[in-house]
């Protein structure tokens, strides 16, 4: 909903808000996870040793985490995200990348 936000309240408003997610979210995300924006409101999540489950709680908790804050509640901020695990079947990180991506797509439709 990040075009939104830009569209009505200012991009001002909008970093703000980028600001604050990302302190909320850095909060749950440790080392040696990497969060970061992929482009609008997606995000990428590299875990290390963890599954499926994992995973989804792991995002559950972090769209709770953010639903709670009440600065950012204030904006209905809420973000897309896709999960893939690296085994045998991923040759690189791009194509790692690109199966989270075909699943963040699966969600938003």
């Amino acid at each position: 909903g990040f075009k939104h936000i830009n569209d009505h309240y200012g991009h001002v408003t909008g970093d703000r808000i980028l600001k604050r997610f990302a302190e909320v979210t850095q909060t749950l995300v440790c080392e040696p996870c990497l969060f970061a924006r992929y482009g609008g409101d997606e995000f990428i999540l590299l875990m290390k040793g963890k599954t499926k489950k994992d995973i989804s709680g792991f995002m559950e908790q972090l769209k709770k985490t953010i639903y709670d804050d009440d600065f950012l509640k204030k904006y209905n901020v809420d973000f897309s995200y896709g999960t893939a695990l690296m085994d045998d079947s991923f040759s690189d990180l791009e194509s790692l990348i690109e199966e989270a991506d075909r699943e963040l797509y699966k969600k938003k439709k």
